[in-house]
């Protein structure tokens, strides 16, 4: 039972002759297509008159309510309204708003609705919503009954704005939003490219390509992973193609075989409406298929507009609205926490006039509280920018801030005979070790392997501004016993560039015949490639041991290849792989018997193992 000053936390209480319950269905995170998982422990109150005052930063609305109530385990919180005498007056509507919530949530107090075209009906709409005349003896139930329902009902007092009951469309479950995950401090990302390809991105295609090749380029050098989602009425987006896997972007090859994903869209590549829930709900189904030490660590949105369309498409589920409402918003929040929830943290990032500062609310409440001002950007939950140029910039910003200061070692390995043009990354990891000139400097690790995934490793380094720049050797475990021998570039060991600076060469001296020696600033991302030769792959060498046993009246004895009698000799020709070896000797009186043995005659490439291609 709960009144004023009261709350109570139980299950869907049945209604009284003196009394109305008021339920609403609190939600979590998207569990399939159509369902959301419940939230415990969000606090809500019931007011007077629409409640127009919350917390900056929480989003939880202030001021004192008149009944309140706790979300239990199956996400029902339910309040217990007196009717009549001592209670409010039969039919009176009260407003719903959440006051307080669990550790690791926020609530979204405002949501810009608007239409599909016209910036004149972008509306900043309070997030709350207006009960159903209430009645002693009855329930009312968010989602039935005209209580957080499609269309929205809230028309007492009426509304001035225009289309009010098309805006507060609900789908009847109220979900709060995960606070955003931290990235891992670590240079080398596994990152989603979620890319709107709507129609309102007609016009524009080709600068968000540049955008994303700036993405791209600012990952390259790096241990980075990164898969392409797109998404219109769907994901993928009507005319993209699927989306694709986790691909390795670390070396100049590689991100120019992800760029390829998008290299052929064109403006009318653009097309459909826009869903937010269905972009997140792609992300959240990759995540969930991998390993969870595979899972994303960021998920970049980048978009041009607000939602507009919900759910999968098709027979049996609803068809787009063409407008943001509240039940866009709701759907794409439950899919973004699912998103939160595997770890994955997520920058959404609103391009042009399509997401004007009045978005802000939107972009806020799928991604996190925190907005870039211009300053760290690492911290930043949502990034607006004015155009694809300032997208671009602020991606390669974005992703780089971790890697400095470091170095990131690429292992490659040119085919025999090749160029370093057709460098591939080994299948194995390749070690490698990093000292500091000053002990004073530190690097973690100190040694390690390099991923097969990417052929990269990192050691990040820790050191104080007036030991900048700080001396490191490089140095390779190198494996010349299985054939593979050092490939310098233009005399260097190592090829390495300044990420921090686009790119720029780094200065770079040999230690030994396969380490290097670089100098790193307090700012700088350095990053390096080493590359080897594979052995012939179409050669082998054939080696014969040879073994001499003599037998003479005083029996047999055994000698190795060299320490047999100077009388006894032998030779070997080999004339193909049918053929057998023949062999001559010169006698002497005793009688001896050939074995394999330790004579080893000079190897000769005369067999091939058959066909072997180095990995692509």
């Amino acid at each position: 039972m709960s009144g004023p000053g009261g709350s109570a936390v139980a299950d869907v209480p049945d209604p009284t002759d003196s009394t109305a319950v008021v339920n609403v269905s609190v939600g979590a995170d998207r569990d399939t297509a159509t369902t959301i998982t419940p939230l415990a422990g969000v606090t809500f109150g019931l007011f007077s008159a629409q409640p127009t005052e919350y917390e900056p930063f929480d989003g939880y609305t202030t001021g004192t309510p008149l009944y309140t109530c706790v979300s239990d385990a199956d996400g029902d919180c339910s309040v217990e309204v007196p009717v009549g005498a001592g209670g409010i007056t039969p039919g009176t509507r009260l407003w719903v708003a959440p006051v307080a919530g669990p550790s690791g949530w926020y609530a979204n107090p405002v949501f810009q609705t608007a239409p599909l075209t016209g910036a004149a009906g972008r509306v900043q709409t309070r997030h709350v919503f207006q009960t159903p005349p209430l009645y002693a003896g009855q329930t009312y139930r968010s989602g039935s009954g005209g209580f957080m329902s499609d269309p929205g009902t809230q028309t007492t007092p009426p509304s001035t704005i225009s289309q009010y009951t098309t805006r507060v469309a609900s789908g009847g479950v109220w979900p709060l939003s995960r606070v955003n995950p931290d990235l891992p401090p670590q240079c080398g990302l596994k990152v989603a490219f979620v890319v709107d390809l709507s129609a309102s991105v007609q016009g524009s295609v080709t600068a968000l390509k540049s955008a994303a090749d700036s993405f791209v380029d600012a990952l390259r050098g790096t241990p980075s992973q990164a898969a392409l989602f797109t998404f219109s009425t769907d994901s993928p987006a009507v005319n993209a193609g699927p989306n694709s896997g986790l691909m390795p972007v670390a070396t100049t090859a590689d991100a120019n075989r992800f760029k390829q994903l998008y290299s052929g869209w064109t403006e009318s590549t653009a097309n459909g409406y826009t869903n937010w829930d269905r972009e997140f709900g792609a992300v959240a189904a990759v995540n969930e298929s991998d390993d969870p030490d595979e899972h994303f660590d960021l998920a970049i949105v980048l978009t041009d507009g607000n939602p507009t369309a919900f759910g999968p498409q098709g027979p049996g589920y609803p068809q787009p609205a063409g407008f943001t409402r509240f039940r866009e918003m709701e759907n794409a929040i439950a899919s973004a926490n699912r998103v939160k929830a595997e770890d994955t943290r997520i920058v959404s990032v609103g391009v042009g006039d399509g997401l004007d500062q009045g978005a802000t609310a939107n972009l806020r409440a799928i991604s996190g509280r925190t907005a870039y001002d211009g300053t760290d950007i690492a911290e930043a939950d949502f990034i607006q920018a004015a155009d694809y140029a300032e997208v671009g910039r602020d991606l390669h910003d974005l992703v780089l801030p971790a890697c400095a200061p470091s170095i990131s070692v690429i292992k490659q390995i040119v085919p025999h005979g090749g160029t370093a043009d057709d460098a591939y990354t080994p299948a194995e990891g390749w070690q490698f070790t990093a000292e500091p000139d000053n002990p004073a400097v530190t690097v973690t690790p100190t040694s390690g392997t390099t991923s097969p995934q990417t052929g990269a490793l990192n050691f990040d380094l820790a050191f104080e501004a007036e030991d900048s720049p700080a001396g490191v050797t490089v140095a390779e475990d190198p494996q010349t016993a299985q054939g593979y021998t050092p490939f310098p570039v233009d005399g260097q060991n190592a090829v390495c560039v300044n990420k921090s600076e686009d790119d720029a060469p780094v200065e770079v001296t040999n230690s030994g015949t396969t380490g290097f020696h670089v100098d790193v600033g307090l700012q700088d991302a350095v990053s390096c490639v080493v590359l080897d030769q594979a052995p012939d792959v179409n050669a082998a060498s054939v080696v014969i041991h040879k073994r001499w046993q003599v037998t003479t009246a005083a029996g047999t004895q055994t000698y190795e290849e060299g320490d047999q009698p100077s009388d006894l000799q032998a030779r070997l020709h080999l004339a193909s792989t049918a053929a057998a070896a023949s062999r001559s000797s010169r006698k002497s009186s005793a009688t001896p018997t050939p074995t394999h043995g330790s004579c080893t005659p000079s190897p000769r490439k005369a067999h091939s193992p058959g066909p072997r291609a180095p990995p692509g």
